[in-house]
């Protein structure tokens, strides 16, 4: 057997370390890339879940806002709805007034105004108005808008209203001690029940109380026909 000379060993050992090497180097470089294929996908799905955190910030951020803006809004026609409430529990008033005052047809009684931009149909009015010779209280059914004038009977109490024209002549009791609107109760067109009275101004009433006298009464304004315009001088 022959083991060759010393130059073909040499040759045979360093294309062996040829091989290792190259054998080493190419696991090298299959360890760099799979690292750093690892690291890319490690980046990829780092800012996927970036992307990811971002959006649902984002989202949630508009949820916020849009809950923000929904609130407000809804607030906002709150405070329209009871302004408007408010203006249309202010339109109602009324006031102690003589009609054709001086005059053979000199009658005492009350204005009902349902007047202003704000003015609807009210329900279960009732209006306490204590003079000296009133009986129980005004009370309607329904009021439209517009001026009205009870006039006042002292046998038979208040009599029913009838529109004001404007060329009536009124004359407002404005000095009297005598004459006064204690309180006035009613339901709004929107279902609201309010009282007013001369410390408080109109205030809300809850569900549960009814808009009435205190004793929880209200009868219906008196059918029948329009009796007579009594003459009702002799002021005090």
């Amino acid at each position: 057997m022959e083991w060759g000379t010393a130059g073909e060993w040499a040759g045979a050992i360093f294309s062996l370390l040829t091989g290792v090497a190259a054998i080493c180097l190419a696991i090298s470089a299959n360890k760099t890339a799979r690292e750093a294929n690892s690291t890319a996908e490690k980046s990829i799905a780092e800012s996927r879940q970036a992307n990811e955190d971002a959006k649902a910030v984002a989202d949630q951020q508009l949820d916020e806002m849009r809950h923000t803006a929904e609130a407000q809004r809804a607030a906002s026609e709150q405070r329209q709805r009871e302004l408007d409430r408010r203006t249309m529990a202010d339109s109602l008033t009324a006031w102690w007034s003589v009609q054709f005052p001086d005059t053979a047809k000199e009658t005492w009684g009350v204005v009902v105004a349902n007047t202003g931009t704000s003015a609807r149909v009210v329900r279960n009015v009732t209006i306490n108005a204590p003079g000296p010779f009133t009986k129980g209280k005004i009370q309607f059914s329904i009021l439209p808008p517009g001026t009205h004038f009870v006039p006042q009977d002292p046998k038979d109490g208040w009599l029913l209203p009838r529109a004001v024209r404007g060329d009536e002549p009124m004359s407002a009791l404005t000095r009297s001690t005598k004459h006064d609107i204690a309180w006035i109760t009613f339901t709004d067109s929107l279902s609201q029940a309010w009282r007013w009275d001369p410390k408080n101004g109109a205030q809300r009433l809850e569900v549960t109380e009814q808009p009435s006298s205190p004793q929880g009464v209200l009868p219906t304004t008196p059918a029948g026909e329009f009796p007579r315009i009594p003459d009702t001088r002799g002021r005090s």
